[in-house]
This record gives structure tokens, C-alpha cells and sequence, in this order.
């Protein structure tokens, strides 16, 4: 009568453990087919503008006045193949005023980062957009003037 029961036991957790699994409640062991594992990191944009709104860049240029208060530095990625992280290396006459990370999650990513803008930043600036194993994506120029 014991061993009925163990055979009763054993059928109903086989039968048990294979709904489970067609109920995907068992992790399986497939990688998701959102990405291929060999896309890479694309910068699709990378301008200068005033501001951001809605995602988008607004009043794009190269020439800003010290007047409007700050520039945006503004990039979009498609595909980010996994999280990572980005910078954004501002240099007033070749010398780095400040380096900013910014972090990128998939499939694709819009940001950006900001300095605010003093009557000594008038000058040639560049902006350096940074890759996550330090290389240089591409490069930015503006100026800001009276």
C-alpha cells in the first residue's frame, strides 16, 4: 500500500512539473531574440542645441550666446546592445571644464547633458562623446559668443 502511494506521489509531481514548465514558469535556458549578440553601440545623432523638450533636441547650432544660458550636448543610440555607460567631455579651448556619465539602456537610448553658460565662457568649445571603453565617438564643435 506504501509503495502505491510513493507511485501515486511520484506521477502527480512528474505530471505537476511538466505544466509547469509548459506554463513558462521554468526558466529556460534561451537567450531573448530582442538583440543579436553581435549588434554594436551606434550613435544615430549627436548635435549641439539650447535645450531638450520632449526627448527632442531644440534650436540646434554651432554659435550660442553667453545670453541663452546654457548649451545641451544631446545623443541618441539605436541599438544599445546591453546597459552601459557613455560621457560627455566638454573642453573650452582644449582644456576638459567638466566630463559627465551618462547610462544607456537597450534597445535604444536618447540623452544628453547641460552646462550652464557664464560671460568668461565665451570661447571655442568641444564636446567629446566617449564609448564605454574610453574611445572617442565623435566630436562636437561650437562657440559660445556675446
Amino acid at each position: 500500500m506504501k509503495n502505491i502511494y510513493l507511485l501515486m506521489l511520484l506521477v502527480i509531481c512528474t505530471g505537476m512539473s511538466l505544466w509547469v514548465s509548459k506554463a513558462g514558469f521554468c526558466q529556460q535556458n534561451n537567450a531573448p531574440a530582442e538583440m543579436p549578440v553581435n549588434q554594436t553601440l551606434t550613435l544615430v545623432e549627436a548635435v549641439m542645441c539650447e535645450t531638450v523638450k520632449n526627448l527632442q533636441p531644440q534650436h540646434i547650432s554651432v554659435v550660442f550666446s553667453v545670453s541663452t544660458g546654457s548649451v545641451v550636448c544631446f545623443t541618441a543610440f539605436d541599438p544599445v546592445p546591453e546597459k552601459m555607460q557613455i560621457s560627455h567631455q566638454w573642453y573650452k579651448k582644449d582644456r576638459l571644464i567638466t566630463s559627465q556619465t551618462l547610462y544607456l539602456t537597450p534597445p535604444r537610448w536618447s540623452t544628453y547633458s547641460k552646462i550652464y553658460l557664464r560671460k568668461e565662457d565665451k570661447a571655442p568649445w568641444h564636446v567629446k562623446i566617449i564609448g564605454p571603453q574610453g574611445e572617442v565617438i565623435q566630436i562636437l564643435r561650437f562657440s559660445i559668443t556675446d
